[in-house]
């Protein structure tokens, strides 16, 4: 049975798992199902029916290093990792993303993994831009500490449909020897 069958095999029993009244479990029959369904969805078929609109987020293939970013090897916090090493003054780099299509008046979050703990002045900033990138859209989202997952939300303005997703050194300044590593970024709808 190929998964878009075991999947609507599963949605055909959920309301009659529902109606049963449960699996002996306290946790309700519809959340039992739905936990089921997921972890039998292989990874990479999981991967693809995200809501991710970064197409290219292990490898950054598609994304512009400008000002010093490189393509690091594998790191912890991802299979590929952008690094800009620090040399003791302020630096001026950005990682940007290929042109996106998204929704006019649509809630969209911005995320990536990051390492920001190399910072001795000024924090680095997530923001979504105009294709050109001469104008952002909502807030800049000045992020620091150690290795996470930074975000923020926008609402694209009205009329607007496409956008390049950036993350930027703004200025700050990395210990020299040090390295700011970016990796893993996303960008899904909030409805």
């Amino acid at each position: 049975m190929t998964i878009k069958g075991q999947m609507l095999f599963a949605l055909m029993l959920l309301p009659i798992l529902s109606a049963c009244g449960g699996n002996g479990s306290a946790v309700a029959p519809m959340q039992t199902v739905a936990i089921r369904m997921a972890s039998r969805i292989p990874p990479h078929v999981a991967k693809s029916a995200s809501a991710n609109l970064v197409t290219d987020s292990d490898s950054l293939r598609a994304w512009t290093l400008q000002g010093g970013f490189t393509l690091g090897k594998a790191g912890q916090i991802g299979p590929v990792d952008a690094e800009l090493a620090g040399t003791g003054t302020a630096t001026s780099a950005d990682l940007y993303s290929a042109i996106i299509t998204v929704m006019p008046a649509r809630k969209y979050t911005f995320s990536v993994w990051a390492d920001a703990s190399r910072f001795t002045k000024g924090r680095p900033i997530l923001m979504v831009t105009s294709p050109s990138r001469n104008a952002a859209y909502g807030p800049q989202f000045a992020f620091s500490g150690s290795a996470g997952r930074f975000s923020g939300t926008i609402s694209i303005p009205n009329g607007v449909t496409r956008v390049r997703l950036d993350v930027s050194s703004a200025g700050g300044t990395i210990a020299k020897g040090q390295k700011f590593k970016v990796s893993r970024p996303m960008f899904s709808t909030n409805g």
